[in-house]
């Protein structure tokens, strides 16, 4: 895991949160803060939470959603279907 020493977010702020294990990122809107962690709501409705010191960034939600990247982001190549 990356240490991530930027402040942490506020109840509100709009964040995306990388996860490349998984290759997927997701992004939301804090909506509670722990000790150790952040929970944050995406675009779908789904609730999903972060550590501090995983790879996450603040971003704003308008260029976000003007981007056309609403939710789960994949940067991966899509796999197709056989036949």
């Amino acid at each position: 895991m990356a240490v991530n020493k930027k402040k942490p977010p506020k109840l509100g702020d709009y964040i995306i949160h990388r996860e490349p294990a998984f290759n997927r990122e997701n992004a939301g809107e804090v909506i509670q803060l722990l000790a150790m962690q952040f929970v944050y709501e995406t675009a779908e409705g789904h609730v999903r939470h972060c550590m501090f010191r995983e790879n996450w960034d603040h971003t704003e939600r308008a260029k976000y959603e003007q981007s056309g990247k609403n939710g789960k982001i994949s940067k991966g190549k899509e796999k197709k279907k056989r036949n």
